[in-house]
């Protein structure tokens, strides 16, 4: 048996849901193998690990807090200011983009 196909069932192998010939085989491979006796070591302990974190206090309006912001409409606009460093008109902004697009075309042996 393969360190992937172990892996792939250590779950299964801590819950007892194997049958007795795939545990078996496992369990042979585990005593072989330091990789998956370590990788079975760690799977038993994360649900003790797990189960010992603190759940965080959530304020109790949390909800009706992220539902007003996302209903809230936005007040950004699209900014070309934004999206190039540099406030542009949209006459300039068309100016800039005219040779861009050319360039472009040109490049895929396109012409206008």
């Amino acid at each position: 048996m393969c360190c992937e196909m172990v892996k792939d069932m250590l779950e299964k192998f801590i819950e007892g849901e194997l049958e007795e010939s795939l545990r078996e085989d496992i369990e042979k491979h585990i005593l072989e193998c330091n990789s998956c006796k370590n990788e079975l070591l760690l799977a038993r302990k994360v649900p003790c690990l797990v189960s010992s974190m603190m759940t965080p206090k959530v304020p109790n309006d949390i909800i009706n807090n992220v539902l007003e912001q996302i209903n809230k409409p936005s007040k950004r606009i699209f900014s070309y200011k934004h999206l190039l460093g540099v406030s542009l008109s949209k006459k300039n902004l068309f100016a800039v983009a005219i040779p861009i697009v050319i360039a472009i075309s040109h490049t895929l042996g396109r012409s206008f």
